[in-house]
C-alpha cells in the first residue's frame, strides 16, 4: 500500500465548512504510534503533534481562508504565536488546532518536526503491514500519563481496548491476548512477531496477570463498560453505560433459544389448528356440482 510523502504546503481550501464541526477534545493517532521512539513521554509528545497537525490540515483543506484567520486570530494572545497577522493558511490552522486541541506546551514548529519524524516511520510501517486502527485519546489521559498521574502501562492498555472498540455501538469482545499485543502498538500477533525485535525502548509483553490488574483499575475508575457473557467471553462497550451492557449481552446470549423456543410453539399450534380444520371438514357430504 502507497501513502504518500507528508507535504506542509498550502492547499486551496473549501468554501462549504463551518468552524462549529471541529471541536475536539481527543488526540487520534495510528495504533503503531505505540511502537515509536525510545520512551513514553516523547511517544506521547509525538501523539499530541500528529493530532495537532492532522487537525490543522483538514482545517487547511476545509475551512476558507478568512474564516480560518479570523479563528485564527481569535485565539488568546497569550496562546496564539507572534506575528501571526500576515501568517500562511497552515500556521493560522496550526494556531486554531493547538487552541481547539488544548496544547498549550511546544510550538507550532515543533509540532511539525515531530509530525514529519512520525510519518516517515508511519510510511514504511504501512508499507509493510498495512494501515493500523486509529487510537482516540481524551486529552487528560495523555497529559496525566506525561505528568506521572496516569501510568503509561494503563493508557498503553487503555488505547488497546479503545482500538479495538472503535467507533462501534455495540457491544465488543476482547481477549486479553489482543490487549497484549496491541497495547505495544500491533495490531496483530502476527505483526508483533515480525516487528518486537525492532523497538527501541526495550519494551515486551505485558502478562496476562498484568493486563487484567491494569483492566480492573481502569474499569474502576469508568473508562469503559465491561462484562463477562461467560468464563471466556469478556465485552467492551464505550457508548453503553454498564446496565446497558449486562441487558444487551443478556439478549444477544439469550436471543436463539427464545426464538427456536417461540418458533416451536407457534409451529405446534398452528399444526394443532391445521388438524383441527382438516377434521371438521372430514365430516361434510360432498356437493355435486351444477352442470
Amino acid at each position: 500500500m502507497s501513502l504518500p510523502r507528508p507535504q506542509l504546503v498550502q492547499r486551496r481550501a473549501a468554501s462549504t465548512y463551518r468552524m462549529t464541526t471541529i471541536n475536539r477534545s481527543f488526540f487520534a493517532f495510528p495504533l503503531e504510534l505505540l511502537a515509536f521512539g525510545d520512551n513514553f513521554r516523547s511517544r506521547l509528545y509525538h501523539a499530541v503533534s500528529y493530532a495537532v497537525v492532522s487537525l490543522a490540515e483538514r482545517l487547511r483543506d476545509t475551512v476558507p481562508l478568512p474564516q480560518l484567520q479570523a479563528a485564527a486570530l481569535a485565539v488568546p494572545e497569550t496562546d496564539r504565536p507572534v506575528h501571526l497577522q500576515d501568517a500562511g493558511s497552515l500556521r493560522y490552522a496550526l494556531a486554531v488546532a493547538r487552541w481547539q486541541l488544548q496544547v498549550i506546551k511546544g510550538s507550532a514548529k515543533e509540532d511539525k518536526k515531530q509530525y514529519s519524524d512520525f510519518w516517515n516511520f508511519h510510511y514504511d510501517w504501512v508499507e509493510r503491514h498495512g494501515k493500523s486502527p486509529i487510537v482516540q485519546l481524551a486529552n487528560d489521559f495523555v497529559w496525566d500519563c506525561i505528568n506521572g498521574r496516569l501510568s503509561y502501562r494503563e493508557l498503553s492498555v487503555l488505547a488497546a481496548v479503545y482500538s479495538a472498540i472503535g467507533a462501534k455501538r455495540y457491544p465488543v469482545r476482547i481477549t486479553r491476548r489482543t490487549i497484549q499485543h496491541r497495547s505495544l502498538g500491533y495490531k496483530t500477533p502476527a505483526v508483533m512477531k515480525a516487528e518486537l525485535h525492532n523497538r527501541t525502548d526495550g519494551a515486551g509483553p505485558l502478562s496476562i496477570d498484568q493486563i487484567g490488574r491494569t483492566l480492573d483499575k481502569l474499569h474502576e475508575r469508568n473508562l469503559f463498560a465491561r462484562a463477562r457473557a461467560n468464563a471466556r467471553q469478556t465485552y467492551y462497550s464505550l457508548t453503553l453505560r454498564q446496565n446497558e451492557l449486562e441487558a444487551a449481552l443478556l439478549r444477544s446470549k439469550t436471543y436463539s433459544r427464545a426464538f427456536h423456543a417461540t418458533r416451536r410453539t407457534r409451529d405446534a399450534t398452528l399444526m394443532a389448528r391445521i388438524a383441527e380444520a382438516g377434521r371438521s371438514f372430514s365430516g361434510l357430504t360432498p356437493q355435486t356440482p351444477c352442470r
